[in-house]
């Protein structure tokens, strides 16, 4: 995971670093087709996400993922 990332706030929004509970999160969205997609997959060969398939996720985008967004008063 990206180091030295800032940390950007702003009233309800904020971009953070990577943490490694994100891991969880991550299994956890929904096998949304429109999602599927937006990230570069193919719907009809989606199958659950195991933990290795996250790795394999966080890896693939180690070097240009810095952000995760966090909405307040969710």
């Amino acid at each position: 995971m990206p180091r030295d990332v800032p940390r950007l706030e702003a009233h309800r929004l904020v971009l953070r670093p990577l943490r490694e509970d994100d891991k969880i999160t991550l299994m956890a969205i929904p096998r949304d087709a429109e999602y599927i997609r937006l990230f570069g997959g193919d719907p009809a060969t989606a199958g659950p996400r195991s933990s290795e398939d996250v790795e394999r996720w966080y890896e693939s985008r180690a070097e240009s993922l810095r952000w995760i967004i966090d909405v307040r008063d969710r």
